[in-house]
Parts: structure tokens; C-alpha cells; sequence
């Protein structure tokens, strides 16, 4: 795996919940963002927030399931800063409310 995407990915996968922005994770390894993006395309199929965003639901499932938590502190944990996006793209990507 290339090194741009090994490392993005590793990242991602560690620091998930964690605010980010695609610059964020460009210049940790001094990249330009649309070269980070090309690269991470061609090598996973998604763009590094696509996989941001599902690692997030995968772990935001799991709480729902196991906690009696709400949907806004489990948002939050898992680094929506807004519940309603966090709903949004719940329902978008899971087909869920």
C-alpha cells in the first residue's frame, strides 16, 4: 500500500472521533489535499472523509446498540459536532433514523 495512503489510513482508523479536516491530514505529510484524495481513491475505492464518516457510524451503531445513551452524547463522542448532520448522515448511510 502506498505510504500516503498507509498512513492516512492508519490515522484515521486510530484518531476517528477526533475533529479533522481533509488539511489536516494533507499536511501532517506535507501533501497537497487533491493528491491525498487522488491517491486514497485509487487505493481504498473512497475518499478519506467516506471512510471518516464510516468508521464513525460503525462505532456510533455499536453504542446504540449497547448503550442507552442519546443520540446527541453519542454523536458528540464520536466526533459529529451536530446531532442533526450526525442524524442525517446516519439516515443517508444506513437507511436508519
Amino acid at each position: 500500500m502506498e505510504p500516503v495512503v498507509a498512513q492516512t489510513l492508519a490515522h484515521l482508523q486510530e484518531h476517528w472521533a477526533e475533529p479533522m479536516t481533509l488539511q489536516d491530514l494533507a499536511q501532517r505529510w506535507g501533501y497537497r489535499v487533491s493528491y491525498l484524495i487522488q491517491r486514497f481513491k485509487a487505493v481504498t475505492g473512497q475518499t478519506p472523509y467516506q471512510t471518516l464518516l464510516h468508521l464513525r457510524l460503525v462505532h456510533a451503531q455499536e453504542l446504540l446498540r449497547t448503550t442507552p445513551r442519546t443520540i446527541v452524547s453519542i454523536a458528540h463522542e464520536v466526533g459529529f459536532n451536530d446531532h442533526s448532520h450526525f442524524s442525517q448522515v446516519f439516515r443517508q448511510k444506513l437507511g436508519l433514523t
